[in-house]
This record gives C-alpha cells, structure tokens and sequence, in this order.
C-alpha cells in the first residue's frame, strides 16, 4: 500500500508535494508528482511487487493520456494483464499498477468492477479532462475528498491531514459528531470534518467540467441461501475457500507475517499461510496478567512452528495514544489501535506486508451481540414486561441503559442504537447540548440499514452483519488497522474480506452462524479440521483486552481529569459537564459500558486538541503537546 494525495481544478507541483510530505509515512520507498493543465497527482510509494524503478507513480499508459495514483493491491492482475496481452498490450513493468490504466483504456470506467484486491486510486483522462477516485469493496483502503464547489476545485488523499496541508477548512460536523457518541464512528460518506468525505466502498466518484458524481461499482452481494447441501460441504467449501484467499495475500516480493491474537481468525489465517510457506512470522500483544489472548497466541504459534515475537504493553504505552489520534484523522474510541501501532512497529522490523483476522466476526456471526440481540428481538413482546434484568445484560454496567434496551426491543433498529451507543438516543436528550441536539439524524440512519420487518425478510443476525460490514469495518476497524500499521510502513491484507470470498459468506445461512447463544458456528467446525489447538474452538470471542480500568488507576488518571474537567467540557460545549463526571467516576470501576463512554469523551476531546485547535495541525509526541 501506499499514500495518494492531488487534486483537480488547477494545477500546483509544490502543493501537491506538501500534500504528498504529510503522508510520508505510508509510502518511504519513492515519492512521484505528475501534474497537468487542471491536475496534479501526488504518490508516496510502498514497494511491495516489482521493487525496480518500472514500478514508480504517477503511472501513465503510452500514449501519457491516462495517469493513476495507486494505494493498495490488484491480486487478479495477472489474470486481467493477461487478458490485456492478448489484446495487444505491451507492458512495460511487473507492477500490479500497470494494469490500471490499461484496463481504462480497454474497458472505460467500468473496468472497477473487475478489480480483485485492496485499493484506492486516483485515475486522470486527460483526454475527457475527468478526475476518478475509486475505493475497493469492502473498503480495506481509505480515500477521502473535499469539493470546493465554489471554485470547482476537488481534493483527495489517503489521509484526512493531507487535505489540510493543501487548506481545506477544519470545522466540525455536529451531525456527524452525534453518529460518533452513538456508534463510536462516523457513518460514510461523512467525517467528523464537514465538507471532508470518505469514498465509499465499491464507489466511484467522478470530476468533470467542475462537476461531482458518484456511482457504484460493487456493492454488498445477496445471493440465494444455500439451504440444500450439509456441514460437512460447508466445512470443505469454506476451507478450500478460504485457503484462495489467503493464497492471493501471500503475492509480494516482500517478506510477510501474521498478526496473532490467538482468537479464532487470526488463528486461522496463521495456520492457512503456514501451509502455503515455511517459516511464517507471527506477532501479538501481552497486556501482562496471564491473559487469554498471551496463553493462546502462544499455543498456537507452537503448534504451528511459527517465528513467534510477543510485545509486552503496560500502562506507561499510552503516552503515545496522541501520535496514534493523530495518524487515524478520527476520534480513536477503538483503543485497540493502540496496541496495533505498537505491534505494526516491532513487526515492520522483520516484513513489510502483515495478514490480519479482521473481518471473521463480520461475514462468521462471531460477536455476541448477534445472538443476544437476536433472542431479545425475538422476544420482544416478554422482554418489554421483565421486572429483573437479564443475567446477560447485568454485564452492562449501567441498569439504565439495560432496561432502556428492553423497552426498544420490539423496534430493530432502536435496538441496535440503544445496545452499541456510548450516548443512547434518550441520554442525549438529556446530556448533549443544544447543537448537537439540533443536527441528530442517527436514527434516521440506523432505519435505513434495519427497516421494518415487513420490507426485509433477512433475519435480524443477518441485518447487523450486513450493517457491520458496510459500517463497523470500512468507517471503523478497517481503517485503525491501516492507519496504525501504514504509520511504520507496514500494509496489512484482510483474507476474510476478499470480495470473492464475501459473496460465498453471503450464501450461507445464519442458522450456521448464529444460533442460541452459539457464534461462529461453521467458521469453528472449519478451525476443528485443521490442526489448530482443539481448545481454540470453544474459546469465546475477546479481541484485544485493553485494561481500561488498571491504566485509569495509573498514568491516565491525572491526564483524563485535566481532559475532561468540567471548565473543558463546557468550553465544548458538546454534552453537560455532569454527564462527564459520571464517566470519570464509573470508568475506573468498570469495563463495560462506561469504559466505551470513556474512550469516546476522552478521544473526541483529543481529536479536538490535534485537528480543530491548532492554527496548524502536526503530529503530537504526547499528551504535553496536547496541552496537558
């Protein structure tokens, strides 16, 4: 992968080249500017395939009517260059790029929907004088823009912080914040930037004669269920599969490596590369305290004779949480990026491309709330007349919270808001001020990703992974894996995502999903075939356990106190400063839900700090830059 960045409207090298300079860090082997009548294309190069000069960008077909700028990887080029040869084409290089712009030139636009890889791409016609941007389903690569619609002029990089260093304004979307207090993320195609937009997945935005359109290429497949084959074809299916996929990952001249949590997907990401190349590299994270995720990654990096490296991360790492803020352009409320840029450091020492688990829970039905929620909505007409919580929703933290749950059971997508918010839509109402209240449109949103039974027949299991896919992923955890480990250079690669391999997890029916209270369902059976450790099936999901509750106790403590005081939140004027203090008194005692409205005050104030506050935004060293 790499960082692109330009424009289109005008033309400026030195712009384009401080636009480029901001994003160094995705791409350290080369820089390149191409710029035009009326475009300028910027290009920090990553060498993964064709390490030799051919494969420098901005790249051009013969003729030098059509340029890209590429982030990311094509794994079906050579089936497409192929094809291309023989229809005459000449290449000139080894490089996946290449294949860009004579596809353009053989197919036009919709050349897009033959791409089988993970990428974002700037594509100049100079013959058109038409600007695209387009980024892969579903949506493993950032690509973001701003249009000054005024002087019909568009913006686009890797990176938010790119745009700023050409002058696009940094104001605050307050409808955009309030999707944030819910869901913990904007919901594409906003940012938390007003008039700053993400491409989003299988999009294709076009700039021609000062006008903007967008236009889909690949969306999310719905394809029949397959109801008429047994689990012993699924198993097979499934692994045969899912071993393609991480076959295509493993194309590079670079060494690769495997981050390892010793949860079930990355685990068998590691166990399907193991089988394809000897001596694999593996990294995890050791919170300390003879964790899950410690016992585990190392019983299956023994098992599988991986080069294992375990890095150990304390309280004293989250200094650095401000230099991680300000490589995710958006609030970090996902903690675990954490970790990940830690662990993305040490692993860039020994290769350059890492295959991650990212996406088995999504497309599998692996976390808990797809069975939970589901017998809840089931349910409903009980749940709503309970005097007791639920044994299973005592977890929450908050009795509140739980028993407003209950009493939106009924209604899907009320359900899904009330159980993921850190603000509910009631606790709004009553701790967000006046702005924010003014411009709340999550609700709306939410309805169109889970509308009335009578207009979708999908279960509800299947609405929030399809809702997962389409939002958690690509606005949230896709893009704090790209950022953290691009911050060192290092471009993770997503097997459970390949687009192929979605459209099969799409033909699957839930019930070998999710059913009662058990996840993963088939994705568990598949793991049982291979020769991971059989204790690995049972394990229940985790993720990375960050210890919110003993960092709050220790060197956070006095920075979360000055960070959300009550003079500060009130100069935010965003939520009551009471709402505040119940978050910093609850926080330290539990991990639930007042430790995701912890992490969600406490980013979005550090994300004001970095990005809105400074006449100039920069990258901090920590929080001493912030002010604290």
């Amino acid at each position: 992968m790499c960082g692109i960045c330009g424009f289109a409207g005008f033309e400026d090298k030195a712009l384009a080249a401080k636009m480029a300079q901001t994003i160094a860090h995705r791409g350290p082997d080369g820089h390149g500017v191409y710029s035009a009548k009326g475009v300028t294309l910027a290009h920090n190069r990553l060498a993964i395939i064709d390490l030799s000069a051919r494969g420098k960008q901005p790249m051009s077909n013969d003729e030098g009517t059509t340029w890209v700028s590429f982030n990311g990887e094509i794994y079906n080029f050579r089936e497409l260059r192929s094809y291309l040869e023989r229809r005459g084409h000449r290449f000139k290089s080894d490089s996946d790029t290449e294949v860009l712009v004579r596809g353009y030139d053989t197919w036009g636009e919709r050349f897009a929907e033959r791409l089988r890889g993970d990428f974002a791409f700037a594509l100049w016609d100079s013959n058109a004088k038409k600007l695209l941007l387009a980024r892969d389903f579903p949506g493993v690569d950032p690509l973001y823009y701003y249009f000054d619609s005024k002087r019909k002029r568009l913006y686009f990089a890797s990176e938010i912080k790119a745009l700023f260093a050409a002058g696009v304004p940094r104001r605050v979307n307050c409808e955009a914040v309030n999707d944030f207090l819910s869901l913990q993320r904007s919901i594409g195609p906003q940012t938390l930037f007003d008039g700053v937009f993400k491409v989003q997945p299988g999009e294709m935005v076009s700039f021609e004669n000062g006008i903007l359109r967008r236009k889909k290429f690949a969306s999310l497949p719905q394809p029949e269920v397959k109801r008429d084959v047994g689990m012993h074809w699924w198993v097979l299916e499934a692994k045969k599969r899912f071993m393609h996929s991480v076959e295509r990952r493993l194309l590079s001249d670079v060494p690769l490596g495997v981050f390892l949590s010793g949860g079930l997907d990355s685990s068998l990401t590691a166990a399907a590369m193991s089988s394809l190349r000897d001596n694999v590299k593996t990294f995890s994270v050791n919170f300390g305290g003879n964790s899950e995720d410690e016992k585990y990654s190392r019983l299956v990096a023994e098992e599988l004779g991986t080069e294992h490296t375990e890095l150990h991360v304390n309280s004293a790492n989250c200094s650095i949480f401000p230099q991680v803020a300000w490589h995710l352009d958006e609030p970090a409320v996902d903690i675990a990026a954490l970790p990940t840029y830690l662990m993305a450091r040490e692993a860039k020492k020994h290769v350059s491309v890492i295959l991650t688990g990212d996406g088995g829970d999504e497309v599998f039905g692996g976390y808990g709330r797809y069975s939970r929620l589901g017998s809840i909505s089931k349910w409903s007409w009980a749940a709503r007349h309970l005097k007791h919580l639920p044994l299973g929703l005592n977890s929450f933290g908050d009795a509140a919270r739980a028993k407003e749950l209950l009493a939106e059971s009924h209604d899907r997508a009320k359900l899904m808001l009330s159980y993921s918010s850190a603000l509910s839509e009631g606790e709004k109402k009553s701790y967000s001020k006046k702005t924010l209240k003014d411009s709340n449109r999550t609700l709306e949103k939410m309805r169109l990703f889970f509308p009335p039974v009578s207009r979708d027949r999908r279960d509800f299991a299947r609405q929030m992974m399809d809702f997962d896919l389409l939002t958690l992923l690509p606005d949230d955890y896709l893009m704090k894996v790209n950022k953290a480990s691009l911050a060192w250079a290092l471009e993770p690669r997503v097997p459970f995502l390949d687009r192929d391999f979605i459209a099969f997890t799409q033909s699957i029916p839930s019930s070998l999903k999710v059913r009662g209270r058990h996840t993963k369902i088939l994705l568990r059976k598949v793991v049982a075939s291979t020769r991971l450790p059989k204790a690995l099936v049972k394990r229940r999901k985790q993720g990375f356990n960050v210890p919110t509750r003993e960092w709050l106790r220790g060197e956070l403590k006095d920075i979360a106190a000055q960070m959300l005081s009550d003079s500060q939140v009130e100069k935010r004027g965003l939520v009551d400063k009471k709402f505040a203090r119940m978050v910093l008194e609850n926080a330290p005692r539990t991990e639930t839900l007042w430790g995701k409205r912890f992490w969600t005050l406490f980013s979005l104030e550090a994300w004001h700090r970095i990005f809105i506050d400074p006449q100039r935004v920069s990258k901090p060293r920590g929080f001493k830059d912030l002010g604290v």
